[in-house]
């Protein structure tokens, strides 16, 4: 690009923690490499941001602003701990980056951050920028456009919510997949459908319940499945992320678990190795978007609050298997073989991934492109004089 030409700026705000986790950043992360490819130049701003996630942006080419953990306490909100301080406290804290960044468009997501973070941010400059915000919680936002990719989630879920000139995206259409998963569909379906029709059973099973997991739902389910007298032919993968603590302890029981047991540490061919996959276990949070968008059956399990209504949904419309809250007191073999058990049946199987194949094409990244254009001029301002 040359000196003479600019690039419209996306200032990102978004935190991931062992507690929030890594889905968030993941997700702003494929919109950002797509705007990129749009000549939009994306920089990312953060109060709390995990090491491993700090390079994987700076591998992408985006550059990242870390906010002070300062400012006075969060109040009684739902997710103020997530934040550490009030709306108002952190608004200010990026508006005091605004003149160097100078976002055109400005995307928030954070359980933390709402209206009241979005009209201190509005009230802050005499150039508001175009506010997208992420939300899986229907809250109100003063925002230009909302994305919540929660299946069975419709705009009228937002009509009294945001302002009336907002532009609201809705369900797994619009799900931020990395073009890989697109890639990947055709063969993925293709595979399954193969089996299906030979009367093939399970034989590769994948667990994966996110980037952090600090709870250790992963070991759970490792001890309930390595409990359960499954076929020998069938092969067991586990997936953990690079805010997963509990690594060396998971190596030495996948040691002793008795049957073939392959870890895969912070990935990144995520969608090569979900197109392998047989039945995966994993957390009802983003990462059920990329199984359905390859067809894989899967098991979802609560792990927070926030994960009830997608999970829900998914399991009313057969595209997944109900695996409840994890709670770690419970018994994993009996878990296991209430939920796994069943699948185990060569045709169990195949309704599932019909079903999931319908939620998604994994072409949601594009889609959220076409609309922000929609709001904005060419991303490349004409040559300076």
């Amino acid at each position: 690009m040359s000196g003479h030409q600019r690039c419209r700026a996306v200032a990102i705000r978004v935190d991931a923690s062992p507690v929030i986790g890594l889905g968030h950043v993941m997700r702003c992360l494929t919109l950002a490499n797509a705007l990129t490819d749009q000549g939009f130049e994306c920089v990312f701003v953060a109060r709390f941001m995990i090491e491993d996630v700090k390079k994987k942006l700076a591998e992408a080419g985006h550059p990242l602003v870390m906010l002070p953990e300062d400012g006075p306490p969060p109040g009684p909100t739902p997710y103020g701990t997530w934040l550490g301080t009030t709306e108002e406290h952190d608004a200010e804290a990026l508006g005091g980056h605004m003149k160097t960044l100078q976002p055109q468009i400005i995307v928030v997501d954070h359980y933390a951050l709402g209206i009241a973070w979005e009209r201190a941010l509005r009230s802050s400059t005499d150039q508001p920028p175009l506010i997208l915000a992420f939300d899986d919680l229907s809250r109100s936002h003063d925002c230009d456009i909302v994305l919540d990719a929660t299946l069975g989630k419709s705009a009228n879920d937002y009509a009294h919510l945001v302002p009336a000139q907002c532009r609201v995206l809705t369900g797994p259409s619009h799900a931020l997949l990395r073009p890989d998963f697109a890639a990947e569909r055709r063969a993925s379906l293709q595979r399954r459908d193969d089996a299906f029709a030979a009367g093939a059973g399970i034989q590769t099973i994948l667990i994966f319940m996110g980037g952090a997991d600090s709870a250790d739902c992963t070991g759970w389910v490792l001890r309930g499945l390595c409990e359960l007298q499954l076929p020998p032919e069938v092969d067991l993968h586990v997936v953990t992320g690079p805010a997963y603590p509990h690594q060396d302890a998971l190596r030495q029981f996948a040691g002793q678990c008795g049957r073939s047991v392959t870890l895969h540490h912070n990935i990144s061919d995520m969608a090569a190795l979900l197109s392998r996959m047989d039945l995966v276990i994993g957390a009802a949070g983003s990462s059920s978007w990329e199984r359905c968008c390859l067809g894989v059956p899967a098991i979802n399990l609560i792990l927070a609050e926030n994960q009830k209504e997608a999970a829900q949904a998914l399991s009313l419309s057969g595209a997944s298997v109900d695996g409840g809250a994890y709670e770690p007191q419970n018994d994993p073999h009996r878990w296991a073989e209430t939920k796994v058990g069943p699948l185990l049946k060569p045709a169990a199987t195949h309704p599932i991934s019909l079903a999931a194949r319908e939620v998604t094409d994994g072409n949601g990244a594009a889609r959220v492109v076409d609309v922000v254009l929609a709001y904005v001029s060419h991303p490349l301002l004409e040559d300076a004089p």
